[in-house]
């Protein structure tokens, strides 16, 4: 491009140039007639070249501009993984299962922004962050894996570092699920996948705090939105089938990762496989563990599309 502007400025001059000695001969013409043949003929070249420079100007310009115009990836992620808790119980999967996700995602063509063990200022400024970057017709998807927890209705994410004293240092501190589904509505995305792996027990009873339960409790996602949990209300996700399972991932993320890799496959139908798979591997070893699913979506998203 530097090298078709420098040409358009090199023509242009030559035809300032031009332009001046054309007016001089048209000068020189009045004095002497036998001039004229020759000024009226470096009038028609100076009107060629004119129309040349003008048309490599304009073209300079259509590329000047379409190389200002980033291109803004329109799928775009946000993933959390905390394990290293400082006053509650540490988690073993969930940082694996949150980079398993984001390398997914990455490969899959979403623009990631990946945070793990995150403290709470940590949680609220990348959030804030990605919530700028978000725009009307994007198509987003969230995941969080770590500690969760339920209070007075509502789905609270833990940061690593959460104390926890009472209910309402929880509510202060913790991040609301809500919050991260309403700055993606506010911001008009198309599309809203939240995908939470939180349903463990109840990281404060240890501690012999009587703060939430297990599990978290029903959502509501706006038109747009789908949420879904690891595990039903009052159920706990399972890390491991057993001694024996060596898999890097807890049962739900390990599952969905599979799923989610079909081509052609609405998305709406892999979390819907997913939720099958996990409850007949759960049951396997006896456990019940069901995902809870919460859909408002209108239209087909997919994950891959051939």
């Amino acid at each position: 491009m530097l090298a078709v502007f420098r040409h358009s400025c090199a023509g242009l001059l030559f035809l300032v140039i031009s332009q001046t000695a054309v007016s001089q001969s048209i000068s020189d013409c009045f004095l002497d007639r036998s001039k004229c043949a020759k000024v009226r003929e470096k009038q028609s070249m100076f009107g060629e070249q004119a129309a040349q420079a003008a048309q490599a100007a304009q073209a300079v310009t259509v590329v000047a501009t379409a190389d200002a115009i980033p291109k803004i990836n329109p799928r775009k992620a946000l993933v959390f993984g905390n394990d290293t808790y400082s006053d509650i119980p540490v988690l073993q999967n969930a940082v694996a299962d949150a980079e398993a996700m984001s390398i997914k995602l990455k490969a899959l063509g979403y623009s990631v922004t990946s945070t793990y063990n995150a403290s709470r200022e940590t949680m609220l400024g990348t959030l804030r962050a990605f919530s700028r970057s978000v725009q009307g017709g994007d198509e987003v998807v969230f995941f969080y894996a770590g500690h969760g927890v339920e209070l007075n209705g509502q789905n609270y994410l833990l940061p690593t570092d959460i104390r926890g004293d009472d209910s309402r240092q929880v509510q202060d501190d913790a991040i609301q699920l809500q919050r991260v589904l309403s700055d993606m509505s506010e911001n008009r995305a198309k599309f809203t996948l939240a995908v939470v792996d939180a349903c463990r027990d109840n990281p404060f009873k240890s501690a012999g705090r009587a703060i939430g339960g297990r599990g978290l409790a029903p959502t509501t996602a706006a038109t747009g939105q789908m949420v879904i949990f690891s595990a039903g209300t009052g159920q706990q996700a399972l890390d491991r089938l057993g001694e024996k399972d060596k898999s890097a991932n807890g049962l739900f993320t390990r599952v969905f990762l599979e799923e989610m890799s079909l081509p052609n496959v609405s998305i709406d139908r892999v979390v819907k496989k997913v939720r099958q798979k996990v409850y007949q591997m759960a049951q396997t070893v006896g456990h019940e563990q069901v995902p809870a699913i919460y859909d408002q979506v209108v239209g087909d998203f997919f994950f891959v599309r051939e």
